[in-house]
């Protein structure tokens, strides 16, 4: 048959055709790749087909993966595809999303009866009666041009793909068809709720503590894992059936028959076991090696100056850190391969010998039937198929046993979840603040292996509406932890926090919590301004123009245009959402530091003043000693204990230089 190609080679084109396949009911999606010598997929070709055309999307010269990655994720395209481990890889590495829903070809095969596990090429010729040319399965797809017979290859498989949808379908029942849909999909997308609820709700004492670096392989890769490991688990079924089916045969044509398959099956069983403890081992070891890469990784972005710049180190992190992680996590992953394959090695020749022992004792001592000899050899060559479809899923089965258990970890960590954090429209119980005040609180810091534990406290601390009060003192002394403790992000050993006379519990500390605006020292600056507001005010312009970043950022679609400005520009940025968020009380961990001196001057002695003016209470971290007559209130702090000094008007000098 003829098949309309059709390339695409740019970005503008790849969001054109996205658009249209938007409107399709499904698309039938295949990709091409490389992995010689990498630990990854290298995507060489994407074909995207609809039973008459085919699109060859060249992930060379492709930027922007935005339009497919909306595609993939739209729930209303059903995305068509075989076999879908390997491409889900490929597709998620290029967009970062996977694709839902999930029509396999396979898995539907296995539903009506057709085989299981079939392989492309056999299901085309079973169902189309089609033979496949199967010659560039390993060619270089990363060459270019490529050849013809590499496009005609490409485009053939994704066509006969879509065509093998448009039959496959109409034979499943609406039960089977939704199963194969939901396969998995409901699992895994349970899965990334409840992890992504469980992080929102845990304490911010064990968030920090867990570190990104472990945090992001569990909510990414691992949860992958799992969503691979599902798509798996009906041909597993499957297989186990039909080996019980088999077995129940044997017995009825001769227990003599089906001990000695079942004493097979135990050795067999019992190599797999084997293997399988020595394999969790090397994937084990694998896992914990690659949670040490995303630690590098993000030294390579986050240390990128100081890599460039210090010869010694970059020399070091390359060799050392990168080339070690990466070379324990290939030896671990080949210890762990070599492993299984030696162990279904051995369940093949252990299958083969028990059938030609059968066969050599009837030929020696002729006691059994021989229909019942050659029943026995037909079935077990039947069920070799299954068994070995079981032993070659162990491998997947270790994967998504460790990352069970590392998502079971993470769990176990956030397993006190703070009341009410995910009740939106709950009502806010502590509308107003008339003071606030810290009473014998107390927080100590476990112990760091080489230094002492760090104590805070105790704390007694009274703050009034209006008051503007500054936290001052040495790196180190505890100043970010008081506020932490005053915000209600870290529980304290000791001590309760009073509103109003009132004291803070659990049961309203989210209340408490929205009275405050915070800018931290290590502030996460989020692009839409203000949540849940489909405008901003009229005049929330001005603010850019009096910080001067309207030349730079202006605020579009309830969203700023950019956020990628320098560090200060950034921090201003923060202070225009704290302004625009109407809160009680505004919270600066050292806001001014990173200002040139002409703003650091108008902070102080205009914006703070102002924000007094109106009503709200300020807490600022500080190093400025020249403006600190602006405050009301001094919290002097060293080594976890403070001093409170009241300031009055001529205790600092006030004559500040234009």
């Amino acid at each position: 048959m003829a098949i309309d190609i059709h390339w695409i080679r740019d970005d503008d084109s790849l969001a054109r055709h996205c658009a249209e396949w938007q409107l399709l009911p499904f698309v039938a999606l295949d990709t091409e790749f490389m992995r010689v010598d990498t630990f990854y997929p290298i995507a060489a070709l994407l074909q995207i087909g609809d039973g008459q055309s085919a699109w060859l999307i060249d992930p060379l010269l492709i930027n922007d993966w935005q339009p497919l990655s909306a595609l993939l994720e739209n729930p209303d395209v059903i995305k068509v595809v075989h076999a879908c481990s390997e491409d889900l890889e490929v597709l998620l590495r290029l967009t970062g999303s996977l694709p839902v829903p999930l029509f396999d070809t396979q898995l539907a095969a296995a539903y009506l009866n057709l085989g299981f596990s079939m392989g492309y090429s056999r299901l085309v010729q079973e169902v189309l009666n089609i033979d496949l040319p199967k010659g560039e399965t390993r060619s270089d797809w990363l060459q270019r041009p490529l050849s013809e017979t590499q496009i005609s290859y490409a485009a053939e498989d994704a066509v006969h793909l879509a065509e093998l949808f448009s039959i496959l379908r109409p034979r499943l029942s609406d039960d089977k068809y939704a199963w194969l849909l939901d396969d998995g999909a409901e699992l895994v997308a349970n899965l990334r709720r409840e992890l992504a609820a469980k992080v929102l709700v845990a304490p911010i004492e064990q968030l920090e503590r867990y570190r990104s670096h472990r945090l992001i392989p569990v909510l990414l890769n691992d949860v992958n894992t799992i969503s691979t490991f599902a798509l798996s688990v009906a041909p597993m079924v499957i297989s186990f059936t039909v080996t019980l089916g088999c077995l129940t045969y044997l017995a009825l044509l001769s227990w003599q028959i089906l001990a000695l398959t079942v004493l097979t099956v135990v050795l067999g069983t019992g190599a797999q076991y084997l293997a399988h403890s020595y394999g969790m081992r090397s994937i084990l070891a694998a896992r914990n090696s690659e949670d040490e890469l995303q630690k590098h990784y993000q030294a390579l972005s986050a240390g990128a100056k100081e890599l460039r710049i210090q010869r010694k180190r970059r020399q070091h992190m390359l060799d050392e850190k990168i080339h070690g992680a990466t070379e324990h996590i290939c030896r671990s992953n080949i210890r762990a391969a070599n492993i299984f394959v030696s162990a279904e090695t051995f369940g093949s020749m252990l299958f083969f010998a028990v059938i030609g022992i059968a066969i050599a004792f009837q030929a020696m001592w002729p006691t059994t039937e021989k229909t019942v000899l050659g029943g026995f050899v037909l079935v077990m060559l039947y069920m070799k198929g299954p068994l070995e479809r079981l032993i070659t899923a162990l491998p997947g089965i270790s994967r998504a046993q460790i990352a069970m258990r590392r998502i079971a970890e993470l769990s176990w960590k956030f397993s006190n979840p703070e009341p009410h954090l995910l009740v939106s429209d709950r009502p806010n119980s502590l509308a107003n603040m008339q003071t606030l005040e810290l009473h014998n609180l107390r927080y100590d810091y476990p112990p760091v292996e080489g230094s002492d534990a760090f104590h805070l406290g105790p704390v007694d601390l009274s703050i009034k509406q209006g008051d503007i009060v500054f936290i001052v003192g040495e790196n180190g002394c505890g100043k970010t932890t008081l506020i932490k403790l005053l915000l209600g992000l870290y529980t304290p050993q000791q001590g309760e926090i009073r509103l109003n006379g009132q004291t803070v519990t659990p049961e309203n500390l989210d209340d408490y919590r929205q009275l405050f605006t915070t800018i931290f020292a290590d502030y996460y600056l989020f692009d839409e301004p203000l949540q849940g507001q489909a405008a901003l005010p009229q005049d929330a312009g001005k603010y850019l123009e009096r910080l001067d970043i309207a030349h730079k950022v202006s605020i579009k679609d309830g969203a700023f245009t950019t956020t990628d400005l320098s560090t200060g520009q950034r921090k201003r940025l923060a202070l225009i959402n704290a302004w625009l968020d109407e809160r009680q009380v505004l919270v600066f961990d050292e806001w001014a530091a990173d200002q040139d001196p002409a703003f650091r001057r108008v902070f102080y002695t205009e914006l703070l003043p102002e924000l007094k003016q109106q009503g709200k209470t300020i807490i600022v971290i500080s190093h400025d000693d020249r403006y600190f007559y602006i405050a009301d209130q001094l919290v002097r702090m060293q080594t976890g204990q403070i001093q409170v000094e009241q300031v009055q008007n001529d205790t600092y000098e006030k004559t500040i230089p234009a």
